[in-house]
């Protein structure tokens, strides 16, 4: 009989959540790096996992399984306790880690359902500080890359392919009502159908003309044609701002230095909106950036 091996998603994952915690860098960043095989499912399971640590960690206490962790890699049990109660409510593979936790589901299914009940929630969201649940709710930004391509083509793109573009306070009314509708308070949720149409609506930011606003359960990723393409560029409001606060004096500067360029979406954020300012004008709008 073969041995089968431990998934290698968990394993990613769980390295994510060691760096993580020993300050190293985003799961953002972190799950990007070449060694990660699958990015997208390595971010989503160390991100999840990250959130609901202090459920896990009491579960895995109750079902006696918390002084096994520390013969493992650091997270690996919690990624997999993660996977088997919040997540794909299964293990993948196999290995010593998996037959503990498969080995313990009743005990840790038991402690979860205890939990909730001492809480008074339907589900572990409900477990979350209020600051966690409120960032649940939280729209994903994309720049529009005015390099490649121009707001009205990528809104002309979303439209035909099936996006609905709202005003901005409608949408926002939209995800915020669908915030409510999902919190744990024993209401129904959405349809499985309504939550994907919710999912295909976009705005345009109110502060912004190149940055677009997305449901936060949007699948917009790194593997659509528009963010393949670099057409789009997934990157948040915040990271959005310096280019435009730079760039919005009576006389836009000529030459600029980034001194700490790295990954680069403010770097050719930047170097986008200076284009088009010095446009036709020679010599003008250089950009030097650097890292490390």
């Amino acid at each position: 009989r073969a041995c089968l091996k431990m998934y290698p998603l968990y394993q990613d994952a769980s390295k994510v959540l060691e760096l993580m915690e020993q300050r190293k860098g985003t799961a953002n960043r972190l799950s990007l790096n070449s060694s990660i095989r699958n990015k997208k499912a390595c971010l989503a399971i160390a991100a999840e996992t990250s959130r609901y640590a202090a459920v896990l960690q009491e579960c895995m206490e109750a079902a006696g399984i918390d002084k096994a962790q520390h013969e493992y890699k650091p997270w690996l049990i919690k990624v997999l306790v993660y996977e088997l109660l919040l997540g794909n409510k299964k293990i993948t593979g196999g290995g010593a880690g998996p037959r503990l936790v498969k080995g313990s589901k009743e005990k840790l299914a038991d402690a979860l359902v205890k939990i909730l009940e001492r809480q008074g929630v339907a589900s572990a969201v409900g477990l979350l500080p209020e600051s966690e649940r409120d960032s649940l709710s939280l729209p994903k930004y994309a720049r529009v890359n005015t390099f490649k391509t121009s707001v009205a083509k990528v809104l002309a793109t979303l439209t035909a392919a099936g996006w609905q573009e709202l005003e901005y306070a409608a949408f926002i009314e939209a995800i915020d009502l669908d915030a409510q509708r999902n919190a744990d308070n024993g209401r129904t949720s959405a349809t499985l159908q309504e939550k994907k149409e919710k999912q295909r609506t976009f705005a345009r930011d109110k502060d912004l003309d190149d940055v677009l606003l997305f449901p936060p359960g949007a699948h917009l990723e790194h593997d659509d044609p528009l963010i393949a393409s670099c057409l789009l560029r997934l990157q948040d409001k915040a990271s959005c701002l310096p280019a435009h606060v730079l760039t919005a004096c009576e006389h836009p500067m000529e030459l600029t230095l980034d001194a700490c360029a790295a990954p680069g979406n403010k770097t050719t954020h930047l170097a986008a909106l200076l284009s088009s300012l010095h446009a036709g004008a020679a010599g003008k709008g250089k950009r030097t950036a650097h890292d490390g």
